[in-house]
């Protein structure tokens, strides 16, 4: 809309938050412009969803970010939050302006620490992808469904089918 009331127009592409992967966060642009809309956005579910982005672009990483490079992201990404309410708790509680960043803050962090009881507990299913594998008529076996995690590289998901194929003593030689 021209008074950018949507963070993304309903009749463009829309990316699920949980679909996203970082591959370069040093390259990544445009995450004040998300923290702007967290902040400001008068339309709830506009500020949500940008929560919803900016968490995602801090905890879903393409397997080549080193986990020690991940964890000082999310640390940075955790104390500006933190940064950010306690600014809007320091300034006038009255103000309509500041009970909104207060609430978001709170709900930024609830959303994005709550990703890591998810994970640790192996309950997000939603990291989670079904290919259906078709092998050659040769191999003489079906069609099968093979469950991956969106981080699995293309090399990880060629030994599991070969493992697959392996196991069904198909003549199958690897060196």
């Amino acid at each position: 809309a021209e008074d950018g009331t949507y963070l993304i127009d309903p009749d463009d592409h829309y990316i699920s938050a949980k679909r996203l992967r970082v591959i370069d966060y040093t390259g990544l642009e445009g995450l004040g412009y998300f923290w702007q809309i967290v902040l400001k956005a008068v339309l709830p579910s506009v500020g949500l969803q940008a929560i919803e982005l900016l968490n995602a672009m801090h905890f879903y990483f393409a397997p080549r970010i080193k986990p020690q490079e991940r964890d000082k992201i999310r640390q940075e990404h955790v104390n500006k939050c933190l940064g950010y309410l306690e600014t809007a708790l320091a300034a006038d509680p009255t103000r309509d302006k500041n009970r909104i960043v207060v609430k978001r803050m709170i709900m930024l962090l609830k959303q994005f620490l709550e990703s890591f009881v998810k994970q640790s507990e192996g309950t997000n299913h939603d990291n989670l992808i079904e290919i259906e594998i078709q092998p050659d008529k040769e191999f003489r076996t079906k069609h099968y469904v093979e469950v991956c995690k969106l981080t699995e590289t293309f090399g990880s998901l060629r030994r599991k089918i070969l493992h697959h194929l392996l196991s069904l003593n198909s003549g199958l030689i690897v060196d």
